[in-house]
């Protein structure tokens, strides 16, 4: 997820490198998230909520589900019909697509909506059974 955010200003991540103290020193400034640098996890859950506020008129229910059921790239959300599940699924995929992220490693309870992804987007053996009261996230 990280690699996918491209930041504004590469001020904020920057590699200071030479090879020997004979070499002049290198300046690198990442344009992406840094996948293990202390402040990752936090710029990419801001970029979710920023998203989600920004496009709430287009795709409420996206946006609420963005809100409050992400931890970090993990999306577990649900609906109370299998056709608000349609509705929700479509209208994140559009919601994330459009900032250039895509979810992956989809999941459900519900065949009918596990089978509308693309088959290289899915978890394999992506048919989950809940009726225990315990589910996992990847």
């Amino acid at each position: 997820m990280y690699w996918q955010i491209r930041l504004k200003d590469s001020n904020f991540q920057r590699i200071v490198w030479r090879d020997s103290p004979f070499k002049p020193i290198q300046d690198f400034r990442l344009t992406r998230i840094a996948y293990g640098t202390a402040s990752a996890p936090y710029l990419a859950v801001k970029c979710l909520q920023q998203l989600a506020i920004q496009e709430e008129q287009n795709f409420p229910l996206a946006s609420k589900a963005a809100l409050k059921d992400f931890y970090v790239d993990d999306l577990m959300s649900g609906a109370n019909s299998t056709t608000e599940a349609l509705g929700l699924q479509a209208q994140l995929i559009q919601m994330l697509s459009s900032a250039g992220l895509v979810l992956r490693k989809w999941a459900s309870n519900c065949n009918e909506l596990t089978n509308l992804i693309q088959e290289d987007l899915r978890l394999p053996n992506a048919s989950l059974s809940i009726d225990d009261g315990t589910v996992k996230t990847f």
